[in-house]
């Protein structure tokens, strides 16, 4: 929230593998609606049930139903984004924050190769939350990347994992 509230606008937020989606809930509730989440199919039909419950499914945007909205609506920032982990293609552009919690160290280096990809095109900065001792580190996905890392430091919920945050240095 602290950082979003530095960019002085409404901030465009991207995560990555959000869990049940708690995290978008509660930054919903504090203000930012302009939210899209990727997951596997199962985590989005888990989120979708959860946000049809909590916020009204008038407020979720599932899938391609992107396609029926222009990203300079109102109607489409105030909604919730849920995109399966297979259409990347419907991330919109000019992201200003990627999230990203528990996950990206736990895919396969690949994988995780292909989601900062992503980040590089579509988003000036990336936070990650991620365990520290698993088979890569998020330094190295980002090593040969535009990313560079603003701060490094231990969670303070969290044993063993790190809180790190890239700004994308060619990002416009």
């Amino acid at each position: 929230l602290e950082f979003t509230n530095n960019l002085n606008k409404e901030a465009r937020v991207l995560e990555i593998g959000a869990g049940l989606g708690l995290s978008a809930y509660h930054a919903r509730n504090f203000g930012i609606k302009d939210y899209t989440i990727i997951d596997l199919s199962l985590g989005s039909l888990s989120q979708s049930f959860f946000f049809a419950s909590t916020i009204g499914e008038d407020n979720i945007i599932i899938g391609d139903e992107i396609l029926n909205y222009k990203s300079t609506e109102e109607n489409f920032k105030n909604k919730l984004k849920l995109i399966p982990s297979s259409s990347l293609s419907l991330v919109s552009d000019n992201i200003d924050l990627v999230i990203n919690c528990d996950s990206i160290t736990e895919m396969s280096k690949e994988d995780a190769v292909v989601y900062v990809k992503l980040a590089v095109k579509k988003s000036k900065y990336f936070l990650s939350l991620n365990h520290d001792n698993n088979h890569f580190k998020i330094s190295e996905i980002f090593s040969d990347t535009p990313f560079k890392r603003v701060y490094r430091v231990p969670t303070w919920y969290r044993s063993g994992y790190i809180e790190e945050l890239y700004i994308n240095t060619s990002f416009n």
